[in-house]
């Protein structure tokens, strides 16, 4: 996964060496990382690219062989071609299956063309015949959308604006209105959907997304409500208070998950986080509970009795 050409287009070649080093490992080095986060246990991801049927499958293998290396400390979610729907099916199938994985990270978009496509149908169907979950990362914009994010401004800056500035959040989010307004949700009820930094802006517009659907009179069969509540899970994966508070206003606390953007935030930081969601009366004991651990362990299935 490392040798992926979408290595420089991600940005991942400006990250410091320590960063990129504890990207590649996924064994005893991380295990140090993750007793030090007082996290138990990990799903591992690869980074959200569009590689080759060949190039997932590697990247598959590496990961199922730090779980099987280190059971009680690792799962993990497939890496997909996610440009040859067809290879993304047979692939995921694999990974479940075979692989015992967890689920799916899939990047926001292949080449520019998002999952409500047509030609994804085949794989929202496998998914859902898999009961298994997919998770949507950002990734940063194709080309063509890149050039929105220039500006009276230098180039560096209009990359940072179409990622983690701005770009990557908001094209997510828009991601998954696309996929509810073309009856995605419809077609496939039992979807299971999960973003991470906090919703991708999402929770902050659900009301208004709400009363536009009802004031322009669409009607779906499962509501954006329904879909809200019944095929959406939320990670973390960022520290931000007010942005927490936004999120368990507006969703259930049973689909909040703690996430690390692990190596990119250091383990440190969101050790911070949780304890300054403990002391701020926000969530009770239960609640954080769930947040913690409970909802993760549930959503994927993870029992490590016997391990």
């Amino acid at each position: 996964m490392y040798g992926s050409p979408t290595i420089s287009r991600l940005g991942l070649d400006k990250f410091p060496p320590q960063v990129v080093k504890k990207l590649r490992d996924i064994r005893e080095g991380r295990i140090i990382d993750l007793n030090h986060g007082n996290i138990s246990l990990q799903v591992i991801s690869s980074i959200p690219c569009l590689d080759t049927p060949d190039i997932c499958r590697s990247t598959n293998l590496q990961i199922a062989d730090s779980v099987r290396d280190f059971p009680s400390r690792f799962r993990g979610f497939a890496c997909l071609p996610m440009t040859d729907p067809r290879s993304a099916c047979n692939e995921l199938e694999y990974c479940i299956k075979v692989l015992r994985f967890q689920g799916a990270l899939i990047p926001n978009h292949a080449d520019g063309i998002f999952y409500d496509a047509e030609q994804y149908l085949p794989f929202w169907n496998k998914v859902q015949e898999l009961n298994t979950l997919v998770y949507i990362h950002p990734t940063p914009p194709d080309p063509a959308h890149a050039q929105f994010y220039q500006g009276n401004y230098p180039k560096d800056l209009g990359m940072i604006l179409g990622m983690h500035l701005w770009g990557w959040h908001a094209d997510t989010g828009s991601h998954l209105l696309r996929l509810f307004l073309s009856g995605l949700f419809d077609r496939f009820p039992k979807l299971k959907i999960v973003l991470g930094h906090m919703g991708e802006m999402l929770p902050f517009m659900k009301d208004r997304i709400h009363y536009g659907i009802n004031q322009r009179g669409l009607k779906f069969q499962r509501s954006w409500g329904q879909v809200w509540n019944e095929n959406l899970w939320f990670t973390t994966s960022i520290f931000d208070m007010t942005a927490m508070v936004c999120l368990v206003r507006s969703a259930s606390i049973d689909r909040i998950m703690y996430s690390g953007d692990y190596p990119l935030i250091s383990v440190d930081d969101g050790v911070g986080f949780m304890e300054e969601l403990q002391t701020s009366g926000l969530l009770t004991e239960e609640e954080m509970e769930k947040v913690m651990y409970k909802n993760a362990q549930k959503l994927l299935e993870i029992n490590l009795d016997g391990v």
